[in-house]
């Protein structure tokens, strides 16, 4: 069941939803809050705990904001020995990603996928078909094609949160077990 922003100040309102609960619920949804000027004492009280739970919410995504983009370092790439075929492969490539807001430094190792188009039609030619999850598709062996494709994911994204980040770095990449 999906809660919408207005469900969840509602609930705020009403008292069945602590104002961590709902600041973190609604932070970086970019809501818009407007309202009346309050009249009666009720909406006044309504007003004072909307006015909290957007300082809140302002506190929250002050804190969580990435500082900074994130970086994606291959390890070790270019010590690797070139594969038999530069041509035609397939290969795993750690990854190091690392972030930080105002609260924390983050690191997380994930593996890449880097294969050329013969490497895959191979594959397909053998059982009429392949699978892999989101592979780099290069054309030949060459590190920079990987740094390269690496740095412009990175630019891509207009995460606002370390994990917003991560989400879509498994669009691209597996985590390490």
């Amino acid at each position: 069941m999906l809660i919408d922003g207005f469900d969840i100040i509602e609930r705020y309102l009403r008292g069945d939803l602590e104002l961590e609960a709902a600041a973190r619920s609604l932070s970086f949804q970019s809501l818009g809050l407007f309202r009346a000027a309050p009249s009666t004492s009720a909406e006044q009280v309504g007003a004072r705990k909307l006015d909290d739970l957007v300082q809140r919410i302002e506190a929250i995504e002050a804190a969580e904001r990435l500082i900074g983009r994130p970086t994606a370092t291959p390890m070790r790439l270019d010590t690797w020995d070139p594969p038999s075929d530069p041509e035609c492969f397939c290969c795993s490539v750690e990854v190091i990603l690392r972030g930080r807001d105002a609260q924390k430094d983050y690191q997380m190792s994930m593996r890449l996928f880097a294969c050329t188009p013969t490497w895959l039609a191979a594959g397909a030619s053998e059982r009429g078909w392949t699978w892999r999850s989101a592979p780099l598709i290069v054309l030949r062996w060459e590190p920079a094609y990987i740094r390269d494709a690496l740095a412009v994911l990175m630019e891509a994204g207009a995460d606002n949160t370390w994990m917003q980040f991560v989400e879509r770095m498994h669009l691209y990449m597996e985590s390490e077990e």
